[in-house]
């Protein structure tokens, strides 16, 4: 429940129009950033990630902990813009 809390403060709604567009990339951007995950708007980000889902990483390694981290951080954003 705590979890589901957390993302309705990050809520951002979006109405599908696309003369609504623009308000809601500014909010959505706005709000990822209070919450720390801007970076994931950047195209550079896409470098980060694995290859695959389901790509085993070691976390001792830190470029492998650094994929990690872009895993754990992605997937937060992504269950923000569905839950808002």
């Amino acid at each position: 429940m705590a979890d589901q809390n957390y993302y309705q403060r990050l809520k951002v709604d979006f109405s599908g129009k696309q003369a609504d567009f623009p308000k809601y990339k500014i909010q959505l951007k706005a709000t990822l950033g209070m919450a720390g995950w801007a970076s994931v708007l950047k195209p550079t980000f896409l470098a980060t990630m694995p290859a695959t889902e389901d790509a085993v990483m070691n976390d001792s390694v830190p470029t492998e902990k650094a994929v990690n981290e872009a895993r754990e951080k992605n997937a937060k954003v992504v269950n923000c813009i569905i839950m808002g």
